[in-house]
Order: C-alpha cells, then structure tokens, then sequence
C-alpha cells in the first residue's frame, strides 16, 4: 500500500484501516509472514513515523482429508479410488455388506483426533453382527447393532432414533 490515510484517534480510541489481500501457496508447509520493525512509514504531525516492533503470522497450508466410501467393495467415487470398484452393490434384504469409509492423508504431518459420523439413511442400519474394526491406530468403533427393518408395518409408540456410527482415529 501507498499513499494510503488514516484518521487520527477519536475519544482516545485509535483508529484503524486494513490492507487485505488474497495469498496463495503452491506446496504445503507453513509460511510465516512478517512485517519488520520499520517497515511500515508514515508522517505525523510533519514528522516521520514507524512501526517500532515487527508482526508476524503463519499461514498453515495442508492439504485436505480424502474421503472414499464403499459398500461391499463398490463406490460412487469415479476411478477406483482406494482399491475399491467404481459401481453399485446389491444384496437381498436383511442380507449385511460391509460398508467400508477410507481416509487419505497426503499430508507430511499425521493426523490426530481424526474422528468421523456416519448417519446412515432411512432403512439401512448397522447389521445385528457387525462386524466393526479400524485400521487407524488407536481407533474406535462405535456402531450398536440395530434389527433390520421390518418389511411389515407395525404399530409403534415413538419413532426410533436414526442409525448411525461413529470413529475416531
């Protein structure tokens, strides 16, 4: 910036205006920005001014969390994507297919605390065996078995919660 002007303080509170500008990073990393002690001139009152100390701050660049899902070894992801098979799966009612989510991490820091919920939708519930594991280490799975729904409508007091699984890695 140049050229730029600033009010003076009001009421003793200062007064204040922004440089904003849109950055980028073509690799990830972290990049520290600062502003030296004397960078910043200005002349007040006739006389030349400066910032007297220096200001930083870090851009923390990652690249995101990759998410693939697949029932029974087949996905919607275009590809292949994570060894699994572009396509749908089938199986006759109450049969159980495992649903499988993956998640990629191109980082050069591991991730931690990772944690994921999967709310599954109206009608597929987590099987009465499920079969739940992790390969994240230190992961748990949480995903109580729920009966499959009935075919036949039955009377009910109350409607029951959604299915749903939770993970953390």
């Amino acid at each position: 910036m140049s050229g730029g002007n600033l009010p003076a303080a009001s009421g003793g509170v200062s007064a204040s205006c922004y440089v904003e500008v849109d950055v980028a990073a073509a690799a990830q990393g972290d990049y520290v920005n600062t502003i030296a002690a004397g960078a910043v001139t200005a002349i007040v009152g006739g006389a030349p001014a400066s910032n007297s100390q220096p200001t930083s701050d870090t851009l923390r660049v990652k690249y995101p969390v990759v998410v693939h899902k697949a029932i029974a070894g087949f996905t919607l992801d275009a590809g292949n994507p994570g060894g699994f098979t572009t396509g749908t799966a089938s199986r006759t009612p109450g049969a159980a297919a495992t649903l499988t989510i993956r998640l990629e991490n191109a980082n050069a820091a591991a991730l931690t605390q990772t944690a994921l919920t999967d709310a599954l939708p109206s009608g597929l519930v987590v099987a009465t065996t499920p079969n739940a594991s992790t390969t994240c280490a230190s992961g748990t799975v949480t995903a109580p078995p729920r009966p499959p729904p009935s075919s036949s409508p039955a009377p009910r007091s109350r409607r029951p919660a959604p299915a749903r699984s939770r993970s953390t890695c």
